[in-house]
């Protein structure tokens, strides 16, 4: 049972890392183009065209950016496990 608690913080750090990657980063570049477009196409096509852009396309480019979304959702998933760590000891 023991072995099962030393992953627990790995699987939550994957967890925000995969969110940060697939959802925030996407959604953070849609935004930064829909403003930098000066409102020229609706909200929902940028967003719509971002996402279908990211998931199928690998750019290089793009790979710093993506390095530093996957560290900082880690950071925040396991910042939600200590939480709950905390919580669970506390009470």
């Amino acid at each position: 049972m023991k072995t099962i608690e030393h992953f627990k913080p790995i699987v939550w750090i994957t967890i925000g890392a995969v969110i940060s990657l697939f959802i925030i980063c996407p959604f953070a570049i849609s935004l930064t183009l829909y403003f930098g477009s000066n409102y020229s196409k609706p909200l929902e096509e940028v967003i719509i065209s971002t996402y279908r852009y990211f998931l199928w396309q690998i750019d290089f480019e793009r790979s710093i950016s993506d390095i530093i979304f996957l560290m900082v959702g880690g950071i925040f998933g396991y910042l939600f496990y200590a939480q709950i760590i905390a919580k669970k000891n506390k009470g």
